[in-house]
Order: C-alpha cells, then structure tokens, then sequence
C-alpha cells in the first residue's frame, strides 16, 4: 500500500520533531566559537551522507556516552538548514545559505543536496545579485557548479547594460572575477566606460594616500584593456584624467595605433569588444542577434577560394532570416549566394526552393570591422536533422576567421540546437538572424 499525502506529511512532522531533540540522540555538534551544542541522531545522519556513514562504521564503539563531534567556524544557521535537510529532505533557501550549503554538501558527500542549491542559484541569478553570485562563482570549483554559474554570470554581464557597474556590490567583486570580466570580447558598455569602472573597483580596494600608484594595482589588467579602440579624443581625455597609469612610451604606441600605422607593434589589444544590440531592424524586418564572438582573429590568411561555404544542422524546426559575417572595414564588394539542402547522405545537394541570399544591412564595429549582414529573399524554414549549405560567392581575403559561441539573447530553444561546421580554415563563423 503506497504512503498517502496525508502520513507522508505525518512522517516528515515526526522526522522533524527528532531534529535537535536531545530523547535518544547518540552524538552532540558543539559549534566553536558560539559553543553551541546541538544534539542529533547517528542513524540518521548516516542515512544522508556517505560521510557520515563512512566515519561512523570505523569509530563503531558501544558506549553511554554521546559522541561529540567539533565544528569550527560554521553559522549556526546555516548548520540549522543543513540539519534540517538531513532529517526531513527539506530545505528553505536563500542565497547565502545556498553558497554555504554548497560547501557542506561536498564536505559530507551529499549530492542531491549540492544539486538542488546549484540549481536554485542558476535560477534566480537577477541583475540585483549579479556581482554577489559572480564573486562566489571565481571562489567555486568547476564541480561545485562554479563553472557552469561563471559562464551564466558572464553571458548576463555580456548583455546587460552598463547601470550593473554602479551596483555597490560590484566593488566586492574579487581580482580574479575583474580580470575575467576584461577578457570578455562581448559587452554593452565602451572601452573608456569599463576602464572607469575598473579605476573605481581599483580606488575602492586603495588606501586614499595610494592611488596614485594606480599602475602598480592594475598590474596585469592593464594589458586586458582594448586602448587602441578608443578614439583619439577619448583616449587623451583618459590619459590627462589618470596620467600614472600609461608610460609615455605607451601613450604614444597607443595613438599610433589608433591612427592606424602601418607595420606599428602594440602590447595592448587591437580589436574592439563586440557592443551589439539584441534587437537589428533591417527594414521592415527585426532580426535578433543570436551569436557572440569569443575571438576574432587579426591574422587574415590569404586565399585562393573565390567562395565560403557553411554547413548547418538543427535538431529542431527553425526559422531563419539570413546570417552575418564579419569582414574588413574596407570590403566593399558585392556579395551574393545561395542556400541548399542534402536530402540524405546518397544524393546530392538541392537548391531549387531556396531563396537567394544578398548583403544587406551594414554595421560598423569599432574603425576596423564591420558586419555585413545577408538577408535570404524569403524566411528559410530549417528542418531538423537535415544538413544545409550556404555558399558565398565573395573573395576570402577580407573576411575575417572568427571563433565565436550561442549566447542567450533569445529563448535557448531557439538557439542552442543549431550548429555550423566550418568548411575550410578561411571561413568564419556566422551569427543566425531569427526574424
């Protein structure tokens, strides 16, 4: 006979009575420095973590006595919610508590318990708690979830705007998170705007008599700024604001290159941070931009291919508009191609119900790129699991090899099923124009 809803509850009430409940309790906690002793059941414990289990079967020793167990700088709150999962697989959650349990979940080997807090942090992760969740991803392990959060925390970074900066929190952010916020090649806010932002996350971890020694604090993250993307005019500015964080020596490699002089060395990067809206009108179309570039490679390899060609593949019905490249700001001829499908793997490739494809819309991006985007004659409807073919019919020299990944600007089910291979070395990788 199954447990009805009604003793199940019965069941979790009298598991919940037993927590803390000093009547037949075989082991005592004393949490140093509070000195607090909290009373708890060795059956039970086991019961929850391999841990427990483990030590518990190698110190077996019959005695009257309860066992004491010593904890050291654990909250006695969290240690509550911690206990209180233990005994009724219940736990209430809020940030804090998540990230604390977290660690407990590993230190006493309890999955599930470090998989539900993962999950709720992944869920609730908003632009009020961006930079909090952000600081203790840097601390947390690939394992732990650390990763799989950073990634999150930095696709939301990548598309949000630049009012997150002014959060108080974001100054708490520690060093490792600011110098992965400096690698990212996507972000909605321009060069000189993040170099403030950094001089201020700098200044707030500063001694007033020590900030004109900016320089020395930066240290590597000064060559993580993009300064050759600046204008002229913004970069000056800059270097009469904060005159200690260039040599003059940098200074002047800088405004050559931003002037762009041939054959001129730099230490800084070169390319600028790609600062996309989600949403490119294109005439009476509104394309959302669904791609992010985690590279673009400076290095433009020579080419005999007169064309580029695409592979496509989704795993579910698609809708799309046209694609984007990204080419040398001085391309400027006429590009055109066509889009086919491979019915099985012993035919041939088909294009006769395929609308042609024409550039269309321009974006500039920074003074050295722009993105060209081709637009299909009508909206391709892509059938799952079947492979398509764009071919471009354009000279490779000018269009630059790009390594890139989906970043969530729509409904992941729009996006994260589709997948380019790329044909040969010279050809880049587009961005999906979803109508």
């Amino acid at each position: 006979m199954k447990c009805s809803r009604k003793s199940c509850r019965e069941l979790w009430d009298r598991f919940q009575k037993l927590k803390g409940n000093d009547n037949h309790a075989d082991i005592v906690f004393i949490l140093h420095p509070h000195e607090l002793k909290i009373p708890a059941h060795k059956l039970i414990l086991s019961l929850a973590s391999t841990r427990f289990l483990r030590e518990f079967s190698e110190n077996h020793v019959k005695s009257t006595e309860k066992e004491v167990y010593q904890l050291t700088d654990i909250d006695p709150q969290l240690f509550d919610a911690f206990l209180t999962f233990i005994y009724t697989a219940d736990v209430e959650l809020c940030p804090e508590i998540a990230f604390g349990l977290i660690k407990l979940a590993k230190m006493y080997e309890m999955d599930e318990l470090r998989e539900i807090c993962t999950n709720y942090i992944l869920e609730t992760l908003n632009e009020c708690n961006i930079w909090t969740y952000f600081g203790h991803s840097v601390d947390m392990l690939d394992e732990d979830g650390g990763g799989l959060l950073r990634n999150k925390c930095l696709d939301f970074i990548s598309n949000s705007n630049g009012g997150i900066f002014n959060q108080p929190s974001f100054l708490g952010v520690p060093r490792g998170g600011i110098k992965l916020l400096l690698a990212l090649e996507s972000i909605r806010v321009t060069e000189s705007e993040l170099l403030e932002v950094i001089i201020k996350w700098i200044d707030s971890h500063t001694a007033d008599g020590q900030r004109q020694r900016r320089r020395e604090h930066l240290g590597d993250l000064l060559h993580l700024i993009h300064f050759p993307t600046m204008s002229s005019t913004e970069f000056s500015r800059l270097v009469h604001k904060y005159p200690d964080i260039l040599t003059d020596e940098e200074v002047r490699e800088i405004l050559l290159a931003i002037s762009e002089v041939p054959n001129t060395p730099c230490t800084f990067p070169r390319h600028p941070r790609m600062r996309l809206p989600r949403i490119l009108s294109n005439g009476s179309s509104h394309l959302r931009i669904v791609f992010q570039f985690n590279n673009i490679s400076e290095a433009l390899e020579k080419s005999q291919d007169l064309g580029i060609t695409f592979k496509m593949q989704s795993k579910e019905e698609t809708f799309v508009s046209g694609i984007g490249i990204l080419v040398d700001h001085h391309f400027d001829q006429s590009i055109h191609g066509k889009i086919c499908v491979q019915i099985n793997t012993d035919c041939g490739w088909k294009d006769d119900s395929f609308p042609s494809i024409e550039g269309g819309h321009q974006l500039n991006h920074g003074n050295k790129y722009k993105l060209l985007f081709l637009v299909f004659e009508e909206i391709v409807k892509i059938t799952p699991l079947m492979w398509y073919k764009i071919t471009l019919s354009t000279n490779c020299d000018k269009v630059l090899r790009v390594e890139g990944k989906f970043c969530e600007t729509v409904k992941m089910s729009e996006t994260e099923n589709v997948k380019f291979i790329r044909q040969h070395k010279s050809s880049s990788i587009p961005l999906i124009l979803f109508k």
